[in-house]
């Protein structure tokens, strides 16, 4: 199944076009992770849950993991976020290039997301697939609900294509969605991950 441990093991940074992302070094010292989950990839978009269920301590462990995340990015990658409820934040409209200072100024605006509204991936995902040049390389998908069933297919008919972005999913701190987010990961190559929340 989807569901796997991270070894601790480098990879090389890879881009969609096959080959290496960056200077060697960076690719070897770089160790990123998102919840555990180790990004290897040129271009990472994160497809957060900001619903309303999210509210609290839920959100702001959430967002303290998010911006850790970007802030390890060492600068020959790029990076994307997001948010989704109801509908789809985007603070950006292109990839950030994860330099020192795009990465504080990206991340200080997390300071203004609210949780609020519904569970609605849907529009979140194509936005990442349709709006991004070039694809993500990987897609980090976090929710801490049940997501709607036909999202399964939706991804098939994303990601279908010769050009794959790997698909990592988290259930947080909430496993009822996790076997539809397992099935997700592992049909696109990621990992699943259960997240519990913090005591």
């Amino acid at each position: 199944n989807g569901a796997s441990t991270v070894d601790g093991s480098t990879a090389p940074v890879l881009g969609n076009d096959g080959s290496a992302g960056g200077d060697a070094d960076s690719a070897a010292t770089a160790s990123v992770d998102f919840f555990g989950t180790s990004i290897v990839g040129r271009y990472i978009c994160y497809v957060v849950d900001i619903s309303g269920s999210m509210a609290g301590p839920r959100l702001a462990a959430a967002l303290d993991e998010l911006a850790r995340s970007i802030r390890a990015l060492p600068p020959d990658r790029s990076f994307h976020v997001l948010f989704f409820s109801g509908g789809t934040l985007v603070l950006e409209d292109r990839w950030q290039r994860a330099t020192s200072g795009r990465k504080r100024a990206f991340t200080s605006r997390f300071a203004d997301i609210e949780a609020q509204g519904g569970t609605e991936p849907r529009g979140a995902l194509e936005h990442a697939f349709t709006k991004l040049a070039p694809v993500p390389d990987e897609i980090h998908f976090m929710t801490d609900g049940q997501i709607p069933g036909n999202v399964v297919q939706q991804l098939r008919d994303l990601n279908g294509g010769r050009i794959r972005s790997v698909i990592h999913t988290y259930a947080f701190g909430d496993a009822s969605g996790g076997a539809v987010l397992e099935r997700i990961a592992g049909e696109h190559g990621g990992q699943y991950r259960f997240v519990p929340d913090r005591p």
